[in-house]
């Protein structure tokens, strides 16, 4: 076990790189780092100028990592050795070296938790946390363009891409209801310059009703289920039969994180009262848990070979342990 303590406000987000080589920490006052997950040493850093990095997302090569909060999208290359990384500026058609800035202030702010890559693409996907839009920033310099979804209750909470590159999960600030889209295709349209604009709307696959606020939405690895976490109340649904098959009580009081392991057998979840629980995703049985009196526990990650696990808490505190069998 691994515990690093820092300078700086607690964690806000936490990914590890495809390759499994990188770890990244986003922190409340707009630090990221980068980190080597096998000896927990520091590899690189950088003061984003956003004031709490909400989202971290690493491209699928891992040469690029996203960071966001409401409203601020920004990007920064990964450049030299894997022992030696540095981030660099992400530098825009425009010349500016400052951060791949992608804010659309004519239509309402990003939501921070809804950024995150099209598999094998070079599309990043966001969320208008204002407004039912969906939208897309080709990465090679072309025209983005967004979709406008039935949402029904306003603008998207959170927002999960599956594994395929296939389907977009949302859920609303308003209600219950987690919704299925389709992840590419649909009307197109191009950014407006106007907040009135009206555009033509996308029915979504299929609906899945909850009677609290869905905090966290996960697809299985190997996305046939998908994992809401509403209250205390988590639940898997079939996305074939659109059934819960599912439906579990954490003993946490107050649950803030939720992951698939990379495998797809077990779920976790971690919240205030400094437990992280694993549960089998397919009975709903509880397998393991883990105390690390880390204080307040709000992100969990998982290494792509599952191999270790990563949670950071709001006391500045981060820790990584070795896995076997998840």
């Amino acid at each position: 076990m691994r515990v690093v303590r820092i300078a700086e406000s607690g964690f806000r987000a936490l990914t590890f790189a495809p390759q499994g080589n990188l770890f990244a920490t986003g922190h409340q006052r707009g630090a990221v780092r980068l980190w080597d997950p096998r000896t927990a040493t520091e590899l690189a850093s950088v003061l984003t100028g956003l004031y709490t990095v909400e989202n971290l997302v690493f491209s699928p090569t891992a040469d690029r990592l996203i960071a966001s909060q409401w409203g601020r999208v920004m990007m920064w290359n990964i450049t030299g050795t894997p022992e030696a990384p540095q981030l660099k500026p992400h530098r825009t058609p425009s010349g500016q070296d400052d951060g791949m800035q992608m804010a659309l202030p004519a239509l309402g702010s990003i939501q921070s938790t809804s950024v995150g890559f099209l598999p094998d693409s070079e599309l990043l996907v966001g969320g208008d946390g204002t407004r039912p839009l969906i939208y897309y920033w080709p990465l090679n310099g072309s025209a983005p363009w967004l979709r406008s979804l039935d949402n029904r209750a306003g603008g998207i909470w959170q927002m999960a891409l599956n594994n395929a590159g296939s389907r977009i999960a949302t859920t609303d600030r308003n209600t219950g209801m987690v919704r299925l889209w389709t992840a590419q295709g649909g009307i197109e349209h191009p950014f407006p310059s106007a907040r009135n604009v009206q555009f033509p709307i996308e029915a979504p696959l299929c609906e899945f009703p909850h009677s609290a606020l869905v905090t966290r939405i996960r697809f299985s690895p190997d996305d046939q289920f998908l994992a809401t976490l509403a209250g205390r109340t988590l639940r898997i649904w079939n996305l074939e039969t659109e059934q819960c098959v599912v439906r579990l009580i954490v003993s946490q009081m107050n649950p803030l994180a939720m992951e698939y392991s990379p495998s797809g057998r077990t779920i976790a979840t971690a919240g205030n009262n400094r437990e992280i629980i694993f549960w089998d995703a397919l009975t709903g049985e509880r397998r393991t848990h883990f105390a690390f009196q880390i204080g307040k526990i709000s992100q969990l990650a998982f290494n792509p070979d599952a191999t270790i696990a990563a949670a950071g808490g709001m006391t500045r505190k981060l820790v990584l342990w070795d896995l076997e069998d998840v």
